[in-house]
């Protein structure tokens, strides 16, 4: 007989085993590298704080106009407003566009108006100041109430003092009743400064007698009795 065939049933396969996924720990950054990652940022930061400025100026003094301002007198003091500008010495760095300037100096008037700058790389600008009007005292002798005329204008009488009276050459008339006139040239400084100016005036009258034969007979001078001769 044949030998005996063990039969076992044919193992069935078993499907593939499904992967088990692991859930990982989670490890936050180190304190170390938070704080690298923040040194790093804040470092990009004042580079960018410090490097715009320098940006800036450079661009400003690439565009901007070299301005010079000429004053007389040259002790006059000079104020420019209305955009960004840098003083250098005796001059002013700005962009074109128009600005406010005040130019100012004791004992003249000041100048105030707007100043319109250019596209030209050097640009010059003149102002000369023109001074405050002067005043004169004037006193006569040997009699007041002396007439005084300036330019031919009458200003007042004397004793006293005369205002606003422009910076420059002036002619003075002084004239009081039975006195020559008198006449002076004067130069006023003018810058609110007052100067004096005394007259003695000279007598344009005399004595004079008179005698008649008969005597007895009226005097007249202008049409006036003034007495009888002798």
């Amino acid at each position: 007989m044949p030998a005996d065939t063990d039969h076992r049933p044919e193992e069935t396969k078993r499907p593939d085993t499904p992967r088990v996924i692991t859930p990982a720990r989670f490890e936050p950054l180190s304190t170390t590298d938070r704080r690298a990652t923040t040194h790093i940022r804040a470092g990009v930061i004042l580079a960018a704080v410090f490097l715009l400025p320098a940006l800036l100026a450079a661009w400003f003094v690439l565009t901007a106009k070299s301005v010079y301002i000429s004053t007389k007198p040259v002790t006059a003091s000079i104020e420019l407003s209305g955009g960004v500008k840098v003083r250098l010495a005796d001059r002013f760095l700005v962009r074109s566009g128009t600005y406010q300037l005040k130019i100012d100096n004791p004992g003249y008037f000041p100048i105030m108006e707007t100043l319109r700058v250019g596209p030209d790389q050097d640009q010059e600008f003149d102002f000369v100041l023109q001074r405050l009007p002067g005043r004169l005292r004037v006193a006569t002798t040997p009699v007041d109430n002396a007439e005084i005329s300036i330019d031919g204008v009458v200003r007042g009488r004397s004793p006293t003092t005369i205002d606003d009276i422009d910076a420059g050459p002036h002619i003075v008339r002084i004239a009081a009743e039975r006195y020559f006139p008198v006449t002076r040239d004067i130069q006023i400084e003018g810058k609110d400064i007052e100067q004096t100016l005394d007259v003695s005036l000279t007598p344009a009258w005399a004595d004079v007698s008179f005698s008649s034969t008969p005597p007895g007979a009226t005097v007249y001078v202008d049409d006036e009795a003034v007495g009888q001769t002798p």
